[in-house]
């Protein structure tokens, strides 16, 4: 599993959101997502309520190369609240794309201070007449009272029509209070029109028997 971790810290996620990709200056994106986890079985039967988090993901363009990015997310079940703010400076190599990112923040019910650091990679490629993309972003987030939390996330994505794109995913964590995971699962983005996207994504926690969850997202540009 730790081999696993280390190999998905090679790699970044989709190029909508966290990722090399820079936005232009004075542009600004927006991503609503609404995630629900837990044992299918029991909740369709109503012998369980799903977990329910609702995440907020917002980048906006300073200069080519400098994006200001700001995540939070609110676990409905628990009412823990977290959130941070961070730039991200981009490098372009070649075909390559290459960012690193800073940022701070706090997360509930303490509001406990927190810093992040990360790493970022991705690369746009070509499959027949279709083009798709691989990202991949590995991040160390210091928490003041919870200690250290790692993260990588890994993105294979692949553009069926100009409207039409599927994803392979995987997202690894590792928590010092506990919570590690590592999901793997498809996901389907639907491009409305030129900026607006709606994403659905299912996915398995291969650290847990019957953990699964969905995640429908609403991907605003402005």
């Amino acid at each position: 599993m730790r081999l696993l971790a280390l190999l998905m810290m090679l790699f970044l996620a989709t190029p909508a959101q966290a990722g090399p990709w820079p936005r232009d200056k004075g542009e600004t994106f927006v991503a609503l997502s609404q995630r629900l986890s837990g044992d299918p079985v029991l909740v369709f039967t109503g012998r369980a309520r799903p977990g329910s988090t609702a995440m907020l993901y917002a980048e906006h363009g300073l200069t080519p190369r400098l994006t200001f990015v700001l995540d939070g997310g609110y676990d409905q079940g628990t009412g823990r609240m977290d959130v941070t703010v961070a730039l991200r400076r981009g490098l372009t190599l070649g075909a390559h794309k290459l960012a690193v990112t800073a940022g701070a923040g706090a997360e509930g019910p303490a509001w406990e201070a927190r810093g992040l650091i990360g790493a970022h990679w991705g690369r746009g490629f070509a499959l027949g007449n279709r083009r798709g993309w691989v990202a991949a972003d590995a991040a160390a987030l210091w928490r003041q009272t919870s200690g250290v939390a790692v993260k990588a996330d890994l993105t294979v994505g692949l553009a069926l029509s100009e409207a039409w794109s599927i994803l392979l995913q995987a997202n690894w964590g590792e928590y010092s209070g506990g919570g590690d995971h590592l999901r793997v699962g498809p996901g389907l983005i639907w491009a409305v029109d030129d900026r607006r996207r709606l994403a659905l994504s299912v996915d398995k926690d291969l650290m847990r028997q019957d953990a699964y969850g969905i995640t429908l997202g609403v991907w605003q540009t402005f």
